[in-house]
Parts: structure tokens; sequence; C-alpha cells
């Protein structure tokens, strides 16, 4: 199948997800041909591809509420997660897209440090043992301390043809991962993404966002952080995701999401109230507190000034172009979801490959499709949708701050 055979069965297997016909689209804020009050014609916003053009930023607050500070933690990554060691050391996980370490492209990765986050080991890619057949790559980690000093690395991936969920592997070193047997936590019917971890008293809470609906998140529980119980859904008010991640403090549970940097409470895990005011701009947030009760906040930044529409080895073309074997990116690209750090069920928006702000691209496994703001990831052999996700727009027009999470999921 060529490339242009693809972009129109991508277009017609879109439209057919949509359902219904499209009207002309409107412009989106920045594109050209919207005009700003003064009658002028805007200029394009900077175009924004895959999750490999956004780095990971740390900030830092003495209470959790006011964040400063903003430093460069790592370049091209997304999705983080905080843990740390019953010694001190903490740990700090993330989808990684290095583009001078290709055999480290959109793998998982981990960084150390032994003094409360003033410095960080160079980042390394874990080693998961080999998946089973029919088994999706391992994408949007969420990494956890147990009781016994292990570590257990919850991700999004998925069996054979059925829907993205979460799934876990277990470490002595947080580096050699071994997988857990059998689906931590799916829901039939729909894609279960980026889900976030954390322990209350005896008891494990699981949250992910829910599909297509804003400000609310799956919730589950367990004993043994194995075999979930899908309980009540979450919510907050407001404009909310819940994508991002949840900690453990003195009086809870503590959640900080994406979409305008929100955090909420919880004394339960089950009732969650908003807190006041923004914590800092960025998507994806992964919090930790500090012994002496300080934070540190990752987020995912905006889009580099030199982002590329494709990774080096992928070379210039755009998906209805001709690309020579040698530049197609590593197979072991996985799908990427509503993640391809994110994810949710299905494009519902009626599709128009000639729409302004349109942009695609594709490797031997996966077609990605990028549209005022969002990332659409799609089998390249079935067209199958497999995720979504939400990259952060450039200010001042920011309207979200999710990750291009990593694509947190195909």
């Amino acid at each position: 199948m060529n490339n242009r055979t693809l972009l129109l069965l991508a277009a017609l297997s879109l439209s057919t997800l949509a359902g219904t016909a499209a009207e002309p689209p409107r412009p989106q804020r920045g594109e050209v041909g919207e005009r700003s009050r003064d009658g002028e014609r805007m200029r394009p916003q900077r175009r924004q591809t895959g999750p490999w053009n956004n780095d990971l930023k740390l900030l830092r607050s003495k209470d959790g509420v006011e964040f400063s500070e903003r430093s460069s933690f790592v370049e091209r990554a997304g999705v983080p997660c905080f843990t740390q060691e019953k010694s001190g050391r903490l740990l700090a996980v993330f989808q990684w897209f290095p583009f001078d370490r290709r055999e480290a492209f959109d793998k998982i990765a981990v960084k150390f440090s032994e003094d409360s986050g003033k410095t960080w080991s160079a980042p390394r890619v874990i080693e998961l043992d080999t998946l089973p057949p029919g088994h999706d790559r391992a994408f949007d980690p969420t990494l956890v301390t147990l009781p016994d000093g292990r570590f257990r690395l919850y991700f999004t991936s998925k069996q054979g043809p059925g829907n993205t969920a979460i799934f876990s592997a277990i470490s002595q070193d947080a580096i050699h991962y071994t997988l857990e047997p059998g689906m931590r936590f799916g829901v039939d019917g729909e894609n279960v993404v980026d889900c976030s971890v954390a322990k209350l008293g005896d008891t494990w809470h699981l949250y992910a966002p829910v599909p297509r609906e804003n400000g609310r998140a799956y919730h589950a529980v367990s004993k043994d952080g194995l075999k979930f119980e899908q309980q009540v859904e979450v919510s907050v008010s407001g404009r909310a995701s819940w994508i991002g991640n949840v900690i453990a403090v003195d009086d809870g549970l503590r959640f900080f999401g994406s979409g305008g940097g929100w955090s909420a409470r919880s004394k339960e895990g089950s009732t969650w109230q908003r807190e006041d005011g923004s914590r800092a701009n960025g998507g994806d947030p992964a919090p930790w507190r500090l012994q002496d009760g300080s934070y540190l906040l990752v987020v995912t930044g905006e889009p580099r000034d030199d982002a590329p529409r494709n990774p080096p080895w992928m070379g210039t073309a755009g998906a209805g172009e001709e690309r020579g074997e040698g530049n197609r990116p590593p197979n072991e690209h996985g799908n990427r979801e509503e993640s391809p750090n994110t994810a949710n069920g299905s494009f519902r928006e009626p599709f128009n490959p000639t729409m302004p702000g349109v942009t695609m691209t594709a490797n031997a496994d996966y077609l990605y499709v990028h549209r005022g703001g969002m990332i659409f990831m799609y089998n390249a052999r079935t067209l199958e949708f497999v995720r979504e996700a939400c990259l952060p727009v450039a200010e001042p027009e920011r309207r979200g701050e999710m990750p291009s999470r990593p694509l947190r999921e195909p």
C-alpha cells in the first residue's frame, strides 16, 4: 500500500469514525484565515508534531502551592512520574524520545537522585522482559515503591486487537523488569491509558482519565496492587483532565492534573475537592513531596523552537510523499494512543485531510494525524484507532497543558 492510498484510507476511516459529514471547519486560533479583533490576518502558530518535540521541565515549591525555579529536566520526553526508595533516593520515569539514541526512542527511561532532586543521573532505558506475542509495547509509565522495597511499573498497552488497558511489571532495581501476568485494569469497549497510582493506608488507588469526558476519571482500588476493582468514577469541577499523577500526603491523596495546572485533594480517594488557583503551566504534571515538606513538580513543556516535523531518521517527507525504507522510524513504535502519551476512545470529529492545520506522518506500524493541538494515532495496516493526545499550546493561546504525553499511548 503506497502512502497516497494510505492517506485516502485514513480520511475515509476518520470520516467513518465521525459518523457524519463535516461542515467546513472553522480556522483554529492562530491559523491562517482567522482574523484578530482589528481585522488583521493572524500569523499561523508554530507547527506542532509529535511528543518528541517537547521537553520535561522541573519546578520547585516550598508549600506545594506556588511553583517556580523552572529548569530543564529531560529533553524530548513526556509522561513523567516520581517515586522514592526507603533510603531516600528519588526516581523519575518517563517516555523518552532522544534524537541521538535511536534505540532509546519512544522507550520508558529512568533517572535517579541521591540529594532530594538537586542533581540527577543521566536517563537510562529500562529493560522489560519480552512481551508475549500480540502484546503491544509498554508506554505511559507510572512507578510505585512497594512495602518490601521492590518497584512496580504500571503502563499502558494492549493484547491483540482489543482496547488499551493497564498492565504491570515488577523490579528489584527499577531498571530490570519482569512482566506480571494478566491485566491490572481495563474497561470494556474503551481505551484506558495513562493511569496514576498511589497507596492510602492499606489500599492502592488507581485513576485514569475517562475518554471524552471533561473532569472525570476511572477509579479502581486494590489491596495487593494487582487485582483492582472498579469503583464509581471520580470528578472535579471546572475544566480539567485527569492526565497527571496522584501522591499520598498527610491528610489523604493529592492529584495534579492537566488543563490549567489544577490540583485536588481527597481524604479517602473517592470524593475530590479542587484547590483554588493553578499550580503550574505544563502538561501531565508529576509531583513529589520531599521529607522537608517542599515539593518537586515535573511538567511537559511547550513545543521546542527547533521542533522538526519528524525524527531525523524519518526524513522530511510528509505522509503523502514517498519515503525510503531506510528512513523509517524504529519498528518498535507501538500503538500510541490517545497518548501517543494519552488516549481516548475514538476520533469523533468529522475529518477532512485538506482542512487547515492538519499534518500527517506514518511509519510501518502507525499513522499519526495532528490537528489543532491534538494527535490521533491509528494502526497503519487496519486504520483502527489507537489513541489521542493533547499537545501544549504556545502562550498566549495556551488552551490546555496536556503533554503530547508522549503520546501516552497510542
